[in-house]
């Protein structure tokens, strides 16, 4: 299982909206608002829907609003 960590800032007018990991799965983040996103993957060769992720966040520190959110890939049995 391939695990990729994405970081972002929140409120950051140009976030990595699609990244790509080593075995060709796209996450296309959206809805990044004050306390949710929204992180849904794709397989990049056949474009087949895989999962969505819901994902709440707490900032305790007003002044560090950045966030790393992890990502683990599916293993090969879980694909299409």
């Amino acid at each position: 299982m391939d695990v990729k960590f994405l970081k972002f800032s929140l409120g950051d007018s140009n976030p990595p909206l699609v990244w790509k990991t080593h075995m060709g799965a796209l996450a296309i983040v959206s809805n990044i608002l004050l306390n949710k996103v929204i992180i849904t993957t794709y397989n990049s060769f056949t474009s087949d829907f895989l999962f969505q992720i819901n994902i709440n966040l707490f900032v305790r520190n007003e002044t560090k609003k950045s966030t790393v959110c992890r990502f683990n890939e599916p293993s090969d049995s879980l694909r299409r």
